[in-house]
C-alpha cells in the first residue's frame, strides 16, 4: 500500500535485527513483526473524529490570530511561557477568513469514513503476534543501546541487571518516600523569589512552576548488547545496561530547561568544542601536518556517573562569571542546578532511589553541563602537559587530536591527564593512519613534500543494521524518500572522495533491499541526490524552492490515506481565499502529519509498573450514596486509584465536612498530593489546615463522577455542579470562597517549614 514504487517484498531473513535473550519461543509472525523495526507503524482504524475536529480549529484559530493582527508574523520570542489558548472572536476578524472557516466545517460534517479499501500493512495472524508480544508481561522489550536492534529479554533478567546497578552505593541508595513533591515547594518558593524580584514575569512563573501532579522520573535500561557477550553481567545470558531516568512530567523539568537556557550557550565557548560531524570535518579541510604525525581518538570513561557534583556546579558557577550577563539570573541557576543535582530520585519497579553522585541522568541541561565541566577539567588538566597535541577538538566525551611527537610522549601526555582527576579515565587509540571518530573514519591521504593531508568518511560501526523505516510503514509517501534523501546527502557531506560515497551507498542499499526497497525506487533517490550535486564536487547545492518566500500556516493532523479528499478540499478553500486579502507576503498552507502508534508505543513501556506504590488504600473508599449535614447526592459510578479525569468528595469522618475537587490526573496522583500536603503542612488551603487540627486518620476520599471525554473546562464545570449541589464551600464546607477557574492563576504551595537548600560555598 505505501511502498516505494515498485518495491516487491522479499522473504524476510533471519533475526537480523532481533536478539531474543528471553525464554520466549518466537512464533514466525512474531519474528516478521520485530524485524520490520520498532518505528513500523500497523495500518490504524479509522480516523478519530473527534481528534480531527479539534486539529481544524486549532487550524481555524491560526488563521484567525493571523487575521486578527493583518498577518503580521513579526513577533519577539519569550522564553518559558506556556501557549496561549486565546482567540479573537468570530466578530473581530474578517469576512474571507469567516467564509473559509464556514466552508471547511461544512465539508468536515460532510466527512464520511470507511473502511480502506486498500490492504492492511499486516494480516490478521500478525496484527494476534503484536498483540501476544503485547501481552508478554514476562517479557520486556527495549531498543539496543547501539546499533538498532530490537532486544527481548526476560523480565527477571531484566530486573537483575537494574538491581545490580542500584546497590552500587557509590552512585544511589534507596529512599523510603519519594521526594519529587517536598522538592516541588522548594523550586516553587524559588520561582515565587524570582516574580518578586522581577526577574521573570508571572507568566514565566506559571510555566516554570511545573504540573501541580507531577509524575515520577522513571528508571530504565538499553542493553549493551554490542559488547562482548564474555563481558555480560551473567555471560552469554544478562547483558550489562545503558542507566536512563525519563524525567518528563515532572516537578523540575521545566527548570531543567530554565538551567539549559542559560548555560548551553556556554558549554560552546571553548577552544575545542565541535558542533557536530559536519563542523569537525570542515575543521579537517585544507589540514597539511608533517608526515611523522599520529592520529589519536579519546573516550572519557563513564563522564556523566563520574563528574563531581561540586566540583561541576564550581564549574557553572565559573562559566557564568567568564560571560557576565546583568539580566541573567546566575544566583537562582545555581540555586536550581544544586537542587536538581543533589535531589534527583526516581522510581523503578515499585522502589524508589536517590542518584548521589554524578551528573543527574534524564535532566535536559545534562550534556551541556557535562561539557562544561569536561572543559574545566580539560583546560586544568593540558595545563599540566609539557607537550599538548597539534590539533585538539572535542565533541562531549569523545577526543580527537593529532600528535606529531612520539609514541611514548604520547603514552606519558595521556598519563598526566588520567592522574588529573581520579574519578575521570581515559581510552585512547593512537594509530599512523586512521582512526574513528563520530561516524567518520579520519585518515592521511599520500604525503607531499613532506606533509600529507587528512580525509574522511563514513563510518557504519559493526552493530549497526541500518534499520530505517520499513517500506510499508503506514507512513505519508514522501517520507520513505527523504530518509533515504538524507542518507545520501549525509554520505556526500562527510566522504572526501567519490569511490567512499559509492561504498557507502552500496552498504545502505544492500541493507535497504531486505525491508522492502525496490532497486528501481533506490536508483531514483539517488540520481536525486546526484542532481544536486555541483558538477565535480561534492558539496550539496541549495534547493531550489519556489514558495521560498511565502510564510506557512500549519495545518497539523494525524496521518489518514482517508484524509487525502478533505485536505485538498481545505487547501481549495484557502487558496482560493487568502488571495482576496491584503497580506504584507504571501502565504502558503502547509500539511503537517502526527505519526500513529507505532511498534515501539505498543511493545516498549518505560516503567516496569503501571502503577506507584503508595500505601493510599485506607485513604480511599467507593460510596453509592454521600452526604453531610446539609445535603445528599447519588453516586452512580464505581471507581479505583486509578480512575482518571473525575470528580472526586473529600469528608472528614469526624465533623462530616466536605471538600469538592477534580483532576484530569488518577486519583492515586492526586490522594497522594493530597496526603503529602497534610504531612508535611506546607500549604494554608482550609482542606489542609482543617485536616491538620482533626487529624489525617479522619480523612477519606470517595469519587463522585467520571467521564474521560472531558476538557479541563468541562471538568472544572461539573465541580462547580457538584460543589453547589453538596453545599461544600466555605463556611459550610472545605472549598474556598473562591472556587477554581481556568482564567485564575495555577495554584502552589507556600512552605512553611522548609527552606531551600543552600549551596556549598566553592
Amino acid at each position: 500500500m505505501l511502498e516505494p514504487p515498485g518495491a516487491t517484498l522479499p522473504p524476510l531473513t533471519s533475526l537480523s535485527n532481533v536478539t531474543n535473550l528471553s525464554a520466549l519461543q518466537i512464533s514466525k509472525s512474531q519474528q516478521e513483526m520485530l524485524e520490520r523495526g520498532l518505528t513500523f507503524i500497523p495500518t490504524p482504524p479509522l480516523p478519530d473524529r473527534d481528534l480531527l475536529r479539534r486539529d481544524i480549529h486549532s487550524y481555524h484559530r491560526r488563521l484567525k490570530i493571523l487575521d486578527y493582527f493583518d498577518f503580521n508574523t513579526n513577533c519577539s520570542f519569550i522564553p518559558f511561557i506556556s501557549p496561549s489558548n486565546w482567540e479573537p472572536s468570530n466578530q473581530s476578524i474578517s469576512q474571507p477568513i469567516c467564509e473559509i472557516i464556514k466552508q471547511d466545517l461544512r465539508s468536515f460534517r460532510r466527512l464520511r469514513f470507511s473502511r480502506p479499501k486498500t490492504t492492511r500493512n499486516i494480516n490478521n495472524q500478525q496484527q494476534q503476534a503484536i498483540n501476544k508480544l503485547k501481552s508478554q508481561h514476562a517479557i520486556i522489550i527495549k531498543p539496543a543501546d547501539k546499533g538498532g536492534q530490537i532486544v527481548l529479554q526476560d523480565r527477571t533478567n531484566y530486573i537483575l541487571e537494574a538491581t545490580r546497578q542500584l546497590t552500587d552505593t557509590s552512585f544511589y541508595r534507596p529512599i523510603s518516600e519519594p521526594m519529587y513533591l517536598e522538592t516541588q515547594t522548594i523550586v516553587r518558593t524559588l520561582i515565587d523569589e524570582m516574580l518578586e524580584k522581577k526577574h521573570i514575569t508571572s507568566k514565566q512563573a506559571h510555566y516554570l512552576y511545573g504540573p501541580d501532579l507531577p509524575r515520577a522520573r522513571l528508571f530504565y535500561l538499553l542493553p549493551k548488547i554490542h559488547k562482548p557477550p564474555s563481558q555480560w553481567t551473567v555471560p552469554f545470558v544478562v547483558p550489562t545496561g545503558r542507566p536512563i531516568v525519563s524525567d518528563c512530567g515532572s516537578e523540575t523539568y521545566n527548570i531543567a530547561e530554565f538551567i539549559d537556557y542559560y548555560i548551553n550557550p556556554l558549554s560552546h565557548t571553548h577552544p575545542s568544542y565541535i558542533k557536530d560531524t559536519y563542523t569537525f570535518v570542515n575543521k579537517l579541510k585544507n589540514l597539511t601536518v608533517p608526515e611523522n604525525t599520529f592520529l589519536f581518538s579519546v573516550d572519557v570513561e563513564s563522564l556523566y556517573t563520574n563528574i563531581d557534583t561540586t566540583l561541576g556546579i564550581e564549574a557553572v558557577r565559573k562559566a557564568l562569571a567568564s560571560s557576565p550577563d546583568p539580566s541573567r539570573p546566575d544566583h537562582y541557576i545555581l540555586q536550581f542546578l544544586h537542587i536538581t543535582l543533589t535531589r534527583n530520585d526516581f522510581l523503578f519497579d515499585t522502589s524508589f532511589f536517590l542518584q548521589t553522585s554524578g551528573c543527574a541522568m534524564g535532566r535536559k541541561y545534562s550534556p551541556a553541563y557535562a561539557d562544561i565541566y569536561l572543559a574545566d577539567w580539560e583546560h586544568n588538566a593540558l595545563l599540566k602537559c609539557p607537550i599538548r597535541p597539534l590539533v585538539y577538538f572535542r565533541y562531549l566525551d569523545d577526543i580527537f587530536g593529532l600528535w606529531d611527537k612520539s609514541e611514548t610522549e604520547f603514552l606519558h601526555f595521556i598519563q598526566t591527564l588520567n592522574s588529573h582527576h581520579p574519578r575521570i579515565k581515559l581510552k585512547h587509540t593512537l594509530h599512523p593512519q586512521q582512526v574513528p571518530f563520530l561516524d567518520t573514519i579520519v585518515f592521511f591521504t599520500e604525503a607531499k613534500q613532506g606533509n600529507k593531508s587528512l580525509a574522511t568518511k563514513v563510518y557504519f560501526k559493526d552493530t549497526d543494521r541500518h534499520s530505517l523505516l520499513y517500506s510499508t510503514s503506514y507512513h505519508p509517501r514522501h517520507t520513505f524518500t527523504s530518509i533515504i534523501k538524507s542518507q545520501l546527502i549525509r554520505f556526500n557531506r562527510i566522504c572526501s572522495f567519490p569511490h567512499d560515497v559509492e561504498e557507502a551507498t552500496r552498504i545502505l542499499f544492500k541493507a535497504l533491499r531486505p525491508r522492502g526497497y525496490s532497486k528501481r525506487f533506490l536508483r531514483s533517490v539517488k540520481a536525486e541526490v546526484s542532481s544536486l550535486l555541483q558538477p565535480g564536487h561534492h558539496s550539496i547545492l541549495p534547493v531550489k524552492n519556489k514558495n521560498t518566500n511565502h510564510k506557512l500556516v500549519p495545518f497539523i493532523t494525524t496521518f489518514s490515506l482517508q484524509l487525502g479528499p478533505l485536505n485538498q478540499t481545505i487547501k481549495q478553500h484557502f487558496n482560493s481565499t487568502i488571495p482576496l486579502i491584503n497580506t504584507p507576503t504571501p502565504f502558503k498552507i502547509l500539511f503537517s502529519y502526527r505519526r500513529n502508534k507505532n511498534l515501539g508505543d505498543i511493545l516498549v513501556h518505560t516503567a516496569l509498573n503501571k502503577t506507584i506504590p503508595t500505601t493510599l488504600d485506607p485513604y480511599f473508599t467507593n460510596h453509592k450514596y454521600i452526604s453531610n449535614s446539609r445535603a445528599g447526592a447519588p453516586i452512580w459510578q464505581t471507581f479505583t486509584l486509578l480512575s482518571h479525569n473525575v470528580i472526586y468528595a473529600i469528608q472528614c469522618k469526624l465533623c462530616k465536612s466536605m471538600y469538592i475537587g477534580e483532576t484530569g490526573a488518577t486519583i492515586k496522583q492526586r490522594l497522594h498530593q493530597h496526603i503529602y500536603h497534610i504531612q508535611k503542612g506546607t500549604n494554608n488551603k482550609l482542606l489542609y489546615t482543617h485536616f491538620a487540627s482533626h487529624t489525617i486518620i479522619n480523612f477519606s476520599l470517595c469519587g463522585l463522577e467520571t467521564n474521560l471525554g472531558w476538557t479541563p473546562q468541562q471538568r472544572r464545570a461539573a465541580e462547580r455542579k457538584w460543589i453547589c449541589r453538596l453545599s461544600s464551600r466555605s463556611p459550610f464546607g472545605l472549598n474556598d470562597d473562591n472556587p477554581s477557574h481556568p482564567s485564575n492563576p495555577k495554584p502552589h504551595t507556600q512552605p512553611t517549614s522548609i527552606s531551600p537548600i543552600p549551596l556549598p560555598q566553592p
